[in-house]
């Protein structure tokens, strides 16, 4: 095999000689887990839209009027409490459900629309030409699943716009956000999923009743989610975010065929448009390109498959503007021969890890062009470690660019930034062209249901079903012979005196209807648990709301939960404090939480977060950790400076993120501290690493702070912006025992002025910066659902909303 080191930076051409360098030894190997997850349903509460509301489902009746009536009979209320009768979940059995006019969802805490199966259960639009087929306007938490979006009737030349439109316009109480979007299909329309608004859909077939008012429109639908949905012939793109707000959507396990975009923040271009963030999808055939980014935010790309497409990203002309664009792990094969599979528009940083392209036989390069319109903004950041590329035609380049667009005169070009280690050219037959097998719509297995009753009181319509009650249908579950049985809860509110307990060994899932089924702490309970899971668990918990009033209790207790291939998965949910003690051999894993109120990590051999809403302050003791796209607006709890990261020892990884420490004033009082580093390193022994971070602070005290540093402490800081009140001084060093092997490298202020690397020890050495990434290098995405060994804790928590307790989880290795 030949392999040939290949780099061309600022339009010249410069070869590094030397091997690919091995992943340092020990590194933690965390992994982002495939689940066989089951669909459940439909149950008794549920609303079916063929016999509660009379929908026909044939595709030839109209069904809009049907379909508009079971919407509106959603969630309702008598005074603060649950209208019995009014469900939370709308199903739809088997059929072609045709509308010929816009459906809206409007002010709605929880409710979502689930079909049978996306295979034989569509909604096919036959209205205008341009329209819009479901409008969530204030829906939050809401859930859309299995269920097919067909854009255009058979035969009929009227292509709908848009197929599910998440725009909140201020005029209902509730906002939008949080919403799932699970085994899906959208196919033949403009665009499938947006949030935000209004770019694609800024006509007056899209927003009916005269409600596309632009200015109405520009917070929330953020914290978005899609998961295993295929989009098909989507025209202009099959997921939009359309508003400044409209940030933290995830797109994860899922496949684009033959659109003009994959994912896009392009379309709107006023006003700011949001982010998204791509996870082992596949793409083929866009025209446009796989990612498409308009508006400067940062944004990242993980495990992708493109194949046939325009380009893989393409990041507009930004001018004096850059957040990081991180590009982990993707397999690029056969982009256009005449288009750059990479073009960066902005200054960055880009950062590419252990990435692979396979360029078409007759493609010239460059691979990476880099293009800005904007007189004296410095060059990009550029970020390349372990990439493997194929170069097909003579003179053809890896990188190039300064400021080179050809409608553009820049006077004085200014030359990138570039850190490159192990970015190699290699022969074509050694990139795998094999396509991936994503992971497959969840089956239905018609588990045993165990209905926990709803006893409404006649006069207060109170529900008054006692936990002695809950705790009996839990009992027959687990007596039950069915392998996986089902509690289920309606809609309603269950006042909860005495902590439900699960029994270890034994599977079991206890299932709500969303976040509108609330498991609420009554007064008896204490300072006990709402669920106690005794371990090792193989529970599931999926489509609860935990609280208390006053944030007084613990949600979930889980105790003797570490057995060697244990896991526990976070999947989705506004999840409360997370404490995790002496977790040596059970890994935990957060996929695309809309928050973490805060995570403490004791004793935790493998902990990783990827995709985090709100993400509050981290403390890791003696823990191996990972954290990757996360937005933090916080620092303060209980009127104390909080550091976002604090901790003693261990191996820590910020990928990718956005960091608004608050400014803390408090009424009548005096700061009991002075507000301080958002990210503090304080005698910290091990490896401990942030790149691809951008700031937004209001002085350089809230930045980066590095002190009491150890022989043993390493630390690595790359890629890192801050805006203009950060300074040149957001990061800093005091030393106490003695130095560390510590590098800054690639940092900015004012959002794009370079600053000077820092470093001692050999800090930014080839080694210590292969070092500092080998955690992020050696983070794996799983293809298979893992086997988890008899004996072994077996835990999902799956969209459970419990920030509104004093403590969310309370998790123990013993």
């Amino acid at each position: 095999m030949k392999i040939t080191p290949l780099l061309s930076l600022s339009l010249a051409s410069a070869l590094l000689a030397g091997p690919t360098a091995a992943l340092a030894a020990g590194a933690p190997a965390l992994s982002v887990s495939v689940t066989a997850e089951e669909a459940v349903g439909p149950f008794a509460s549920w609303g079916n839209v063929k016999t509660k509301y009379h929908a026909v489902g044939d595709g030839k009746a109209d069904d809009t009027a049907a379909l508009q009536s079971a919407l509106d009979d959603m969630n309702l209320n008598e005074g603060n409490i649950e209208k019995s009768g009014s469900p939370a979940v709308l199903y739809f059995p088997a059929g072609t459900y045709r509308i010929t006019r816009t459906l809206v969802s409007k002010n709605k805490y929880g409710a979502s629309l689930v079909g049978e199966n996306p295979a034989n259960t569509s909604i096919v639009w036959d209205g205008p030409a341009g329209g819009t087929m479901l409008i969530a306007d204030g829906v939050f938490g809401g859930k859309y699943a299995r269920l097919t979006w067909n854009g255009m009737l058979k035969g009929s030349t009227k292509k709908a716009g848009i197929g599910v439109a998440h725009w909140w316009n201020k005029k209902t109480p509730q906002y939008g956000g949080s919403p799932e979007h699970v085994d899906e299909v959208f196919v033949d329309m403009g665009v499938g999923i947006v949030a935000g608004c209004c770019g694609a859909s800024r006509t007056t077939d899209s927003h009916p009743d005269g409600e596309g008012v632009a200015s109405e429109y520009g917070d929330l639908d953020s914290e978005g989610s899609v998961k295993r949905t295929k989009f098909i012939r989507n025209t202009v793109a099959g997921v939009s975010t359309e508003s400044a707000n409209a940030l933290n959507w995830w797109v994860m396990d899922s496949e684009f065929t033959d659109c003009g975009r994959g994912v896009t923040n392009a379309l709107e271009r006023r006003s700011g448009a949001g982010n998204v963030h791509v996870y082992r999808n596949l793409f083929r055939g866009s025209t446009v390109a796989d990612i498409h980014v308009g508006r400067v935010q940062w944004q990242s790309m993980h495990n992708n498959v493109s194949v046939g497409s325009v380009r893989f990203l393409q990041a507009d002309v930004a001018g004096n503007n850059g957040k990081a664009l991180i590009l982990k792990n993707n397999r690029i094969l056969n982009h256009s021969a005449d288009k750059s599979p990479i073009f960066i528009g902005n200054v960055g940083p880009l950062v590419m890890i252990d990435n692979q392209i396979l360029s078409p036989l007759n493609a010239s390069g460059p691979l990476i062009q880099q293009s800005n319109n904007y007189t004296g903004t410095p060059g990009a950041g550029i970020i390349l470690v372990g990439n493997k590329v194929t170069v097909a035609a003579a003179g053809a380049q890896l990188f190039a660019g300064t400021h080179t667009p050809v409608d553009v005169k820049v006077t004085h070009p200014q030359p990138n930034l570039l850190a490159f280690y192990d970015t190699t050219t290699v022969e074509r037959n050694t990139i795998p062209t094999a396509l991936p097998v994503l992971p497959p719509t969840a089956v239905n297995r018609a588990r045993a249901v165990f209905e926990v009753p709803v006893t409404t009181n006649a006069t207060t319509h109170v529900n008054e079903t006692t936990t002695a009650t809950i705790q009996a249908v839990i009992k027959d579950a687990v007596a039950s012979t069915d392998p996986n049985p089902i509690v289920h809860f309606g809609r309603a509110t269950y006042t909860i005196d005495a902590p439900l307990e699960i029994p270890a060994g034994r599977r079991i899932q206890l299932v709500g209807d969303g976040i509108a089924t609330r498991l609420k702490a009554g007064g008896k309970l204490g300072n006990q648990p709402l669920l106690r899971l005794r371990g090792p668990s193989l529970a599931t918990i999926r489509e609860l709301r935990l609280f208390s009033n006053g944030y007084t209790v613990t949600a979930v207790e889980l105790d003797n939960a570490d057995q060697a291939g244990g896991r526990i998965l976070f999947d989705g949910g506004m999840n409360g404090v997370v404490n995790l003690s002496k977790l040596a051999s059970t890994k935990v894993e957060f996929q695309r939480s809309s928050s973490i109120r805060k995570l403490n990590a004791s004793g935790a051999a493998s902990v990783l977060a990827m995709g985090s809403g709100g993400i509050g302050p981290l403390t890791v003791n003696n823990s191996n950790v990972m954290v990757a796209d996360t937005w933090f607006e916080t620092g303060y709890s209980n009127l104390t400076s909080d550091p976002m990261v604090r901790g003693t020892s261990g191996n820590f990884t910020y990928l990718g993120g956005h960091i608004a420490p608050p400014v803390f004033t408090p009424a009548n009082t005096t700061p009991p501290t002075p507000a301080g580093a958002s990210i503090l390193v304080d005698g910290f022994a091990g490896q401990f690493t942030v790149m691809g971070l951008s700031y937004d602070m209001q002085s350089p005290e809230h930045g980066i702070e590095v002190r009491n540093e150890l022989p043993s402490t390493k630390a690595l800081f790359m890629g890192v912006s801050a805006n203009d009140k950060g300074g040149t001084t957001y990061y800093r060093r005091s030393y106490g025992a003695g130095f560390g092997t510590v590098g800054f490298r690639l940092m900015r202020h004012t959002g794009v002025q370079p600053l000077p690397d820092q470093a001692t020890n050999k800090g930014l050495d080839k080694a210590a910066v292969l070092a500092g990434m080998a955690q992020m290098r050696a983070q794996t995405w799983d293809t298979v659902p893992k086997a988890i060994p008899a004996g072994a804790t077996d835990v999902l928590f799956y969209r459970v909303r419990t920030i509104e307790t004093k403590v969310g989880y309370n998790i123990s290795g013993q």
